[in-house]
């Protein structure tokens, strides 16, 4: 659940933006002001954009939003920081570089030009006794895919695998994460743990 709530990272002022509607057909705003739009073709990132999931967890059901908070300038680089979820501490910085969503830890999660079967490999050592690797393979493209009764265009699938090895301890497990074009991620589930995470409404800029 850790990475599952990680990867769906992610408010209020925005003068022009647009949200998830209750039709079936999902649209954005594609002529932002100048100067506001969001950069990241699969995960937009810009100040005030947030996204509102709905996590069920062994059908126990909870709503959360994800923001972008606000930029802060790193020897020249902005980042993004982001609040995960309603009640957490500011808890990651994002900036986007050539194509490239990176974090501070320089793991790619994400890139806008994307193949099927393109991997990307994140390595962390937590302490001496706890490290993590984690494997993100582009598995599948839809040109449309249904989440509930909305329908999302230009939708990559995201298969994330964790290897975690504490006191010598390994355990393993996967994820899959769908992302629409100019959108973000719209689906999670991690099958292992009964666990799924469905937007529910958005606003992105």
């Amino acid at each position: 659940m850790h990475k599952l709530l990680t990867f769906i990272l992610i408010s209020t002022i925005l003068l022009t933006a647009t949200s998830c509607s209750d039709d079936n057909d999902v649209t954005r705003n594609i002529n932002p002001p100048t100067g506001t739009e969001s950069v990241g073709k699969y995960y937009p990132l810009a100040v005030g954009n947030w996204w509102r999931y709905e996590l069920t967890v062994n059908g126990e059901k909870n709503t959360y939003t994800s923001r972008i908070l606000r930029k802060e300038l790193v020897n020249g680089v902005d980042r993004f920081v982001f609040r995960l979820r309603d009640n957490d501490r500011d808890s990651l910085h994002f900036h986007y570089d050539g194509g490239n969503l990176i974090d501070l830890r320089k793991g790619i999660f994400l890139k806008d030009s994307l193949t099927v079967a393109d991997k990307w490999i994140e390595e962390i050592v937590h302490d001496d006794n706890y490290s993590s690797t984690y494997t993100y393979t582009v598995t599948d493209f839809f040109d449309t895919f249904k989440v509930e009764k909305k329908i999302y265009y230009n939708v990559v699938l995201v298969k994330s695998e964790t290897r975690s090895l504490i006191n010598d301890r390994l355990t393993e497990y996967y994820y899959l994460s769908y992302f629409a074009e100019g959108i973000g991620a719209i689906y999670e589930e991690a099958p292992e743990s009964n666990a799924a995470a469905a937007l529910k409404d958005f606003r992105v800029n």
